[in-house]
């Protein structure tokens, strides 16, 4: 992803990485060579009671499954720097699972940004065991690609300049909202050749870890071009990358927008009825 797209809050939920003893043991000979992480005997020794994993190893465990959903992929140029701070010992057998979210941004050049990720590294008993900050200097979007009239139509996180745009199309939403929005990046525009707003998609999450699409909306000007496609995708393949299973949506039985959502692949889960009178609100979700 692009530094451009990137939007502070954004997370990525990393797969648990279990330390295993032999590896533990390889990775202490050849790097970290001491007894706290070698030799059974002495480790029994000391406050921790046994034999430790060395705190890169630690770090590095949970940085791989980070990368295996990483927010830059092939747009990152290259790391800057890294500093990591232990919590608590990891012993063999422990599963880490780490949490990445985007804490700054900051733009360099025309050319590259500077992102901040932070990761929190917690074991299988909810403790934190770590905090790395990385910083990793990341591509901009070229130089015309997207800046004035004539530019290629695109989609891309919602930002604080968006805000008038966005409430010409959502009256739903308050100001607070729209500053979660920002905050968390659960919202997505879609820019015209003109590098006007016509499209709109936000989304929170239901049952706290699943994405939820609550409003898709284009301009009624722009509509039957894809746009309200281009939007979805967007978001699917950005949850899809930050490691959900599956997006969910619902529309009103009476509505039109059920079929769109059906020809992207969204299947038919259930419904309700909020209201006497109301139409039913069908519940539609779509496996990643």
């Amino acid at each position: 992803m692009v530094f451009d797209d990137l939007s502070l809050g954004m997370t990525v939920e990393c797969a648990p990485a279990v330390i295993e003893k032999e590896e533990m043991l390889a990775f202490a000979r050849a790097y970290d060579n001491v007894p706290l992480h070698t030799d059974e005997e002495y480790a029994k020794t000391t406050p921790f009671g046994g034999l430790i994993a060395p705190g890169v190893l630690s770090f590095l465990a949970v940085w791989a499954k980070y990368l295996e959903a990483d927010f830059f992929g092939e747009e990152l140029i290259a790391g800057k720097s890294t500093k990591i701070e232990w919590m608590k010992p990891v012993f063999a057998g422990d599963a880490l699972t780490g949490k990445a979210t985007l804490t700054k941004l900051v733009k360099r050049s025309p050319r590259s940004g500077l992102a901040e990720l932070t990761v929190d590294a917690y074991n299988q008993n909810g403790e934190r065991v770590l905090t790395a900050v990385t910083e990793a200097v990341v591509k901009r979007r070229p130089d015309g690609e997207g800046a004035g009239a004539g530019a290629r139509p695109a989609v891309r996180p919602v930002e604080e300049r968006d805000r008038a745009a966005w409430f010409q199309l959502d009256s739903d939403l308050t100001p607070e909202g729209f500053d979660e929005k920002l905050r968390t990046g659960q919202g997505y525009v879609f820019l015209d050749e003109n590098r006007k707003v016509v499209g709109i998609l936000r989304f929170g999450m239901f049952w706290d870890n699943t994405p939820f699409c609550n409003l898709l909306y284009v301009d009624e000007a722009h509509r039957r071009r894809g746009i309200g496609k281009a939007l979805e995708e967007r978001w699917e393949a950005d949850m899809k990358k930050a490691g959900h299973r599956k997006i969910m949506t619902s529309t009103q039985a009476d509505e039109e927008g059920q079929h769109f959502w059906r020809s992207l692949g969204y299947l038919d889960r259930g419904g309700f009825v909020a209201g006497e009178g109301e139409p039913l609100e069908l519940i539609m979700i779509k496996e990643l």
